[in-house]
């Protein structure tokens, strides 16, 4: 009929692997003093979730801003969840452990 359409698409492909360190040790002299999600900035609906070895909540933020530093707590190995982003995927998250050494 003479008629024609066109139309475009942009794909933006993101790392989903999260580089959480295995290890933090917040004693204030400015290496490994918080924990420091790589790729945080890149999801800005991302979620954070530490757990101790009962599963007992001690921090949770959304969105995570790399500002975990957890002195109050006594040494010994955490758990956390990550989820880059929990409004278009609330069911991905990436799990995993740390463990904490303070002074």
């Amino acid at each position: 009929f003479g008629c024609s359409a066109t139309d475009s698409l942009s794909i933006y492909g993101v790392d989903c692997n999260a580089e959480v360190p295995n290890v933090i040790t917040p004693n204030g002299d400015g290496i490994n003093d918080v924990l420091l999600i790589a790729d945080a900035a890149l999801h800005p609906y991302n979620k954070l979730i530490v757990l101790n070895r009962w599963g007992n909540v001690l921090f949770e933020a959304a969105p995570y801003l790399n500002n975990y530093s957890p002195t109050d707590l006594v040494d010994g190995t955490y758990f956390y969840l990550y989820y880059p982003n929990v409004l278009q995927k609330p069911l991905f998250f990436e799990q995993g452990f740390f463990m904490l050494f303070g002074e």
